[in-house]
């Protein structure tokens, strides 16, 4: 496992079986879903379709060796203590 730090100083973890790492639009949008946004909120937010945001969704369960918002959620909550 390595790490990512997002902008708001939240370190994520992230799967280096490929040498994936989180973009920054991707740290942001997992952790809007992990505050409990839906796509279509995340997207409003910051400005972007729902269809990015769940592609860039996708991108972070992969990344992330998560299957499920639940699962992202739990992920983020171990990682920011």
């Amino acid at each position: 496992m390595r790490y990512a730090r997002a902008d708001d100083g939240v370190t994520i973890t992230y799967s280096v079986a490929g040498g994936d790492r989180l973009t920054p639009s991707e740290r942001e949008v997992a952790r809007l879903i992990a505050s409990g946004m839906t796509s279509h909120q995340v997207a409003a937010r910051l400005g972007m379709s729902p269809h990015t945001v769940d592609g860039r969704l996708r991108r972070v369960f992969a990344k992330l060796g998560v299957n499920t918002r639940v699962d992202l959620t739990a992920e983020y909550a171990r990682v920011t203590g």
